[in-house]
């Protein structure tokens, strides 16, 4: 079976997932401002039809992650169900759903009294470097919300915030992770660095993993920039691009996953061969285990050098 294009992506993330799950035979009912699916405990899909998250297993996302947890698939699977649907019933495939409210706000959470959960979670659990955490809390890239969550927010050109990614701190076989309501996907996470150089990742812990790890390198951590897609599109990387004229090396150092179909590493092939034909310096710079953090853990585990090659290569490009 060929390999979905960026383009087929792109649509099947663009689904209406309110019209996706009627046209698929699920029932759903108003709760609040969400929509709920009937005989599925806690699932809520967001009324703007973009995001949702089911509550009982902990787990949220968007329209293809859903029918890969509806439906029992796989990724590519998901997205070619999505790409299906929206052939059979081109409605559901427009950006603007088709209820009254068509767009939510965004706000941000509002914030705890002091970050003590996201110090032990991100420092203690995952390894983080303590002056990686410091700056971007500092620099309100980072806080913790009265849920006790790891809010990560995106800023855009201007320095407003538009998108926040959330990450429960308390560890659970499946912790919550979500957006905030009304994030905008094309602005993401991002560590802003001086260099003409970026590094690509999947998400922010990703993103501060990879920080931390080349701190512990003895490098400077802020010389590169870092961002998060926030998943497997690239539409944040388009953004930023446009943004900031100044890149022109391009890393990958997406998600090394396990399994038949490593779909961290598909993206990143997809990506190098997009962004070289735009005229983009590219790298590929692999995980030893399933991420960053997983590398980064490691690294503190075993107190020597990663063994994966591509970081060593990184570091002297």
């Amino acid at each position: 079976m060929s390999r979905l294009t960026d383009a087929e992506v792109t649509i099947a993330e663009s689904v209406n997932i309110l019209e996706f799950v009627k046209q698929s035979g699920y029932e759903l009912t108003r709760v609040g401002q969400d929509f709920k699916v009937k005989g599925h405990g806690g699932l809520l899909l967001s009324q703007d039809g973009h995001r949702w998250n089911w509550f009982s297993q902990n787990v949220g996302g968007g329209p293809i992650q859903l029918v890969q947890k509806l439906e029992n698939c796989s990724w590519a699977d998901a997205a070619r169900k999505l790409l299906d649907i929206s052939g059979k019933y081109p409605q559901i495939a427009q950006t603007a759903p088709t209820y009254k409210t068509q767009h939510k706000e965004f706000t941000l959470p509002p914030k705890s009294i002091n970050v003590n959960h996201v110090y032990a979670y991100l420092i203690k659990t995952r390894g983080l470097e303590q002056e990686v955490v410091n700056a971007l809390i500092r620099n309100h890239q980072l806080y913790e919300d009265d849920r006790h969550n790891c809010c990560f927010v995106g800023h855009d050109k201007d320095g407003t915030p538009k998108y926040a990614a959330l990450r429960g701190t308390y560890t659970t076989d499946k912790p919550f992770r979500g957006e905030v309501g009304g994030s905008d996907k094309s602005i993401s996470f991002c560590m802003p660095g001086r260099s003409g150089r970026a590094f690509v990742v999947e998400s922010p812990i990703d993103a501060a993993s990879h920080a931390s790890l080349w701190s512990l390198h003895g490098r400077d951590w802020r010389q590169d920039t870092r961002l998060s897609l926030g998943g497997l599109s690239d539409k944040a990387l388009e953004r930023f691009l446009k943004d900031n004229p100044q890149i022109k090396t391009l890393v990958f150092a997406l998600d090394n996953d396990s399994g038949a179909e490593n779909h961290g590493q598909m993206a990143a092939a997809r990506f190098m061969a997009k962004y070289a034909a735009q005229g983009y310096a590219v790298q590929n710079q692999v995980p030893h285990g399933k991420d960053f953090n997983e590398d980064l853990q490691n690294f503190r585990e075993q107190a020597r050098e990663p063994p994966q090659q591509e970081f060593e290569a990184a570091m002297e490009m």
